[in-house]
C-alpha cells in the first residue's frame, strides 16, 4: 500500500516538473546564428552564457545545453542590434541596444525594457566598483546607476568610439575610435594615446527561438496534469474499496458458517429428545414456534480519504527550479508561495511531508549522486549545480548525509 502511494506521488511530481519546465522554456524552431557576436557575459547565478549580436538579438546557452533566442519581435528587447550586456553583483542582466533602450532581466521579474531617451548608443561598459554602466552615445558620454536606475550626462566626445574597455586599475575607460585610442579621465577630459587595432572572430551556433508563453497552452498543460492526477487517485481509491469489500465478504462468510453449525447441533439434539419422549407416550402435538432468525451483524466501513499532496508538489517544483542557488532556503519558499515560514511548515506537515529544509537537502544530495555517477563534469561544477558555494563545503555536506566522500561514493557505485 505504501509503495503504491509513493509511486503515485513520484509520477505526479515528475509530470508537474515536466509541465513546469515546458512552460518556463517554451521552444520552437531551430535558428542558426549567422550575425557577428558583439558581446558576451556569463551569469553568476546559474552559469549560463548570454551573447549579443549585430542584427539577430540576444542568445542564451544554459549549462544544461538549452539554447534560446530573444528578438525585438518578441517585445523582450528594444532592438536586435545589441551593443553591450553585463551582470551586476546582484546577478541582474543589463542589455543595451543600438536604439537607445536599456533592458534588465532576472529569473523572478523577467524582462523590463526602458527607453533612455539618449538616441543611438555606440558603446557601453560596466564599472563594477561604482556599480554603474558607462554609455557612449554619438557625441556624449553618460553613466547609468544600476542601484538607483538613474541616468547622468557627463561630457562631449570628439569622435565616435568603436570599442570601450576598462583599464586594469578600474579607474579609466579606454575608447577605440577611427585610428585613435584615447583615455577618458574621471573628470571627463580626454587624452590621445596611440593607434588601435580591431580583432573579431565568430563561430556558427544553432539556437531555439524563444516563444512567449500562451495562456491557452498553459491551460491545456494543467488540464493534462489534473486529469492524470484524477486517474491515479481513482485507481488508488478503487483498489482500496475492493480490498475493504473482500475483507467484509470474508468476515460475513465466516459468521454465516458459525451460525449454520450451531443451528445443526440444536436441531439434532431436539430430534433425539423428541424420539425418546414419543417412545414413552404420545403427547398432544404442540403448535410450531416461529423460527427466530439471527440478526445480521452490522459491519462499519471506514471511508478512505487520500491525502492531498498539491502543496508538496508545488514546493518540490520550486526546489527543482532554484536547486543551483546557494541562498535558496525556507524563507525563499515562503516568499515565492506568498505564505509565512510557519504556514509553509504546517501545510507540509499536514500532507505528511518533511520540512522544507529537509526537502531541499534531499533534492540536492540526490542530484549530486546522479552527477557523480555520470562522471562528466568536475567536482566544482557539481557543487555549483547542486547549490553549494565551494567544493569543500559540498564534500563535507555530502559525507554528513551519506557517510562517504564524493570520491568514495563514485568508487563504490560505478561499474
Amino acid at each position: 500500500m505504501k509503495k503504491l502511494k509513493k509511486i503515485c506521488c513520484l509520477v505526479l511530481s515528475y509530470a508537474a516538473i515536466t509541465v513546469f519546465e515546458g512552460l518556463l522554456y517554451a521552444q520552437n524552431e531551430v535558428q542558426t546564428l549567422n550575425s557577428e557576436i558583439t558581446c558576451t557575459a556569463e551569469c553568476p547565478v546559474d552559469g549560463s552564457m548570454w551573447m549579443g549580436t549585430n542584427g539577430e538579438g540576444l542568445y542564451r546557452i544554459g549549462k544544461n545545453g538549452n539554447k534560446l533566442h530573444f528578438s525585438a519581435e518578441s517585445g523582450k528587447i528594444g532592438s536586435d542590434y545589441i551593443i553591450h550586456i553585463c551582470f551586476d553583483k546582484n546577478g541582474r542582466l543589463w542589455v543595451l541596444d543600438k536604439s537607445g533602450s536599456l533592458t534588465s532581466y532576472t529569473h523572478e521579474e523577467g524582462f523590463k525594457k526602458t527607453n533612455l531617451g539618449i538616441g543611438e548608443i555606440s558603446k557601453a561598459i560596466l564599472l563594477p566598483k561604482e556599480e554603474k554602466i558607462m554609455i557612449a552615445g554619438v557625441t556624449k558620454f553618460f553613466t547609468f546607476d544600476t542601484k538607483s536606475a538613474s541616468l547622468i550626462e557627463l561630457s562631449e566626445i570628439p569622435f565616435r568610439p568603436n570599442e570601450l574597455r576598462l583599464s586594469s586599475d578600474s579607474s579609466y575607460v579606454w575608447m577605440f575610435g577611427d585610428n585613435k585610442v584615447a583615455k577618458l579621465n574621471p573628470e571627463g577630459t580626454l587624452s590621445e594615446v596611440k593607434d588601435g587595432n580591431d580583432v573579431s572572430d565568430s563561430k556558427p551556433l544553432e539556437f531555439e527561438t524563444y516563444v512567449e508563453r500562451k495562456p491557452k497552452g498553459a491551460g491545456i498543460s494543467w488540464i493534462i496534469v489534473i486529469c492524470l492526477s484524477v486517474i491515479l487517485l481513482s485507481i488508488l481509491f478503487s483498489f482500496l474499496i475492493a480490498r475493504i469489500r473482500t475483507n467484509y465478504l470474508n468476515k460475513k462468510s465466516s459468521t454465516h458458517s458459525d451460525l449454520h453449525s450451531g443451528a445443526s447441533e440444536v436441531e439434532h439434539k431436539t430430534v433425539v429428545e423428541q424420539a425418546k419422549t414419543e417412545a414413552e407416550t404420545e403427547p398432544e402435538p404442540e403448535p410450531e414456534k416461529p423460527v427466530v432468525k439471527p440478526a445480521k451483524e452490522s459491519v462499519s466501513v471506514t471511508k478512505f480519504e487520500p491525502k492531498n499532496t498539491e502543496f508538496t508538489t508545488r514546493v518540490m517544483m520550486l526546489i527543482q527550479e532554484h536547486i543551483s542557488e546557494p541562498d535558496f532556503d525556507v524563507e525563499k519558499i515562503a516568499e515565492l508561495t506568498g505564505m509565512s515560514r510557519i504556514h509553509v511548515n504546517r501545510k507540509l506537515k499536514a500532507e505528511g511531508s518533511p520540512s522544507p529544509s529537509v526537502l531541499i537537502k534531499e533534492r540536492r544530495m540526490d542530484m549530486a549522486k546522479y552527477l557523480l555517477l555520470q562522471g562528466e563534469i568536475s567536482m566544482s561544477q557539481i557543487a555549483s549545480e547542486c547549490g553549494f558555494r565551494s567544493p569543500s563545503y559540498f564534500t563535507t555536506a555530502f559525507k554528513d548525509y551519506t557517510g562517504l566522500t564524493p570520491t568514495d561514493f563514485m568508487a563504490q557505485n560505478r561499474l
